[in-house]
């Protein structure tokens, strides 16, 4: 499975979603995180969202881009869940 931070990039979510739907139907487990609301507008755009292999992980907070990533991280406890911060630390 492949996590994937939606919430960054230009025209983020949906063209970040959009790539993660197409290794979806490729067959590649995809694990989306980021905001709940954004990712459900977006995901309205594919028709065949629910028979693909994607997973969503709502996250309630967000590091900025003039925050240190490391620090955020440890200081926003719900940021992502603990099982996928684990391989970083």
């Amino acid at each position: 499975m492949i996590a994937v931070d939606v919430m960054g990039g230009d025209r983020a979510p949906y063209e970040i979603i959009k790539g993660a739907v197409a290794a979806a139907r490729m067959g590649i487990p995809i694990l989306v995180c980021g905001d709940p609301e954004s990712i459900d507008s977006a995901k309205k755009e594919f028709s065949d969202w629910d028979s693909l292999p994607i997973e969503i992980e709502p996250s309630t907070q967000i590091i900025t881009m003039d925050e240190e990533p490391g620090r955020a991280i440890k200081r926003k406890a719900d940021l992502y869940p603990q099982d996928i911060l684990v391989p970083f630390w």
